[in-house]
């Protein structure tokens, strides 16, 4: 039997011992987390951040005067931000600090309200604490946002007159840690505007200031008129739709034809419990967030209702997601089908629609509106005038 020098032995416990893993050693550190990217949003553009740190975003926003056209082969001179309208979406994360350096090129004055975020009111844009931005003159506004969710801003001077203009943009803040993710995010800002027949934007009258606003006679979607209002979205892909209604009186519905709306969040941010609807109620300055749901994912077809029409529509089931965002039973839209009177429209194409049904209110000077049964007479015919068409589909 051959004996091993001692010396050899021990080099091999050394050699094994140093081979051996330390089961003591503190695990190795996860990888890094992929830096958190501010999300794209379809339908607007963005204001451009010039401030390299993270947490900090600083942009340039000018008011002023511009064209834009409602009507196709017309122009009527407007308000606008920077140029368009809407204005561009501002887009910061919670806790930001946000610096818009505000310039008024308009020929009066004017404020930005930055609408449903908690932010000093030194900052907020409302004349009786911050005294209005004059013609020529610049203001910086600074403040940090608190809150993610869906938001818009818009002036607080003459606001009735100068949001109908054109002066309105959406905001969005984003929450990195608690925001659900989809594969993409829209943006559908929905407005209404008075315009002639020439394709300008009607003159106010006293009568719109006393009635706190004026309805519209062209339902637009992102500054566009519905019919040209179009977009597309890939098969398959879950979008977040974020809806503010930003017209001067008018509360929207908004249907989608074959199809659901999951809403996940409102003017308060995400909801606890997210619910289905097939049709929003989207009152003036209101917001909704949510996936539009479709059980076929190749035709989904968002309909803009109006519920101050005297006429009732129902929109059309042969149209792609592609075709449209919003569809508007007012002039420019053909998409909408309704009855069977037919009547022209502002651009001169035909809406059908069927003659308009009427309601009674009750009325002490009128047997016929207590009896139950409704009255068949116009309100002219009506001695106590309490007969007035239907309204809203």
């Amino acid at each position: 039997m051959r004996h091993l020098p001692l010396s050899l032995l021990l080099g091999a416990l050394v050699a094994c011992s140093a081979a051996a893993p330390d089961t003591h050693a503190p695990p190795a550190a996860p990888p890094p987390a992929p830096a958190w990217t501010m999300p794209e949003v379809q339908g607007l553009d963005a204001l451009e951040d010039t401030n390299p740190d993270p947490n900090v975003v600083e942009v340039s926003l000018t008011a002023g005067r511009t064209a834009h056209s409602f009507l196709s082969g017309t122009t009527a001179p407007v308000y606008a931000y920077n140029g368009s309208i809407p204005g561009p979406l501002l887009r910061a994360k919670v806790g930001d600090r946000v610096i818009v350096h505000f310039k008024n090129d308009l020929p009066e004055p004017t404020t930005i309200h930055w609408h449903g975020l908690r932010i000093p009111d030194q900052m907020d844009g409302s004349p009786r604490v911050h005294d209005p931005v004059k013609p020529g003159a610049e203001f910086t506004y600074d403040f940090t946002v608190p809150d993610a969710g869906s938001y818009w801003y818009h002036p607080h001077v003459q606001a009735p007159v100068q949001v109908e203009m054109g002066l309105y943009a959406p905001i969005v803040i984003f929450d990195p840690k608690n925001d659900p993710t989809y594969d993409a995010e829209r943006f559908l800002v929905l407005d209404d505007i008075r315009i002639e027949k020439n394709g300008k934007v009607s003159p106010e009258s006293s009568m719109d200031g006393m009635m706190g606003g004026r309805f519209g006679n062209v339902l637009l979607t992102n500054g566009k008129p519905a019919k040209e209002a179009t977009a597309s979205a890939e098969q398959g892909t879950i979008e977040r739709w974020r809806i503010v209604n930003s017209a001067n009186a008018r509360t929207m519905q908004i249907g989608l034809e074959g199809a659901s709306f999951r809403v996940i969040a409102t003017d308060g941010g995400l909801l606890p419990e997210p619910y289905a609807t097939k049709r929003l109620v989207v009152a003036i300055g209101q917001r909704f967030d949510g996936p539009p749901r479709s059980a076929r994912h190749d035709r989904c077809t968002p309909c803009l209702h109006d519920p101050s029409s005297r006429h009732r529509h129902i929109c059309s089931r042969r149209r792609r997601v592609s075709r449209g965002f919003a569809r508007s039973p007012t002039a420019a839209i053909s998409t909408c089908r309704v009855g069977r009177a037919t009547r022209r429209t502002l651009d001169g194409s035909r809406d059908r629609s069927p003659p308009p049904r009427r309601r009674t209110l009750s009325s002490p000077a009128c047997g016929g509106c207590l009896s139950g049964r409704g009255c068949s007479r116009t309100s002219s015919r009506c001695a106590s005038s309490k007969v007035a068409p239907i309204t809203g589909a």
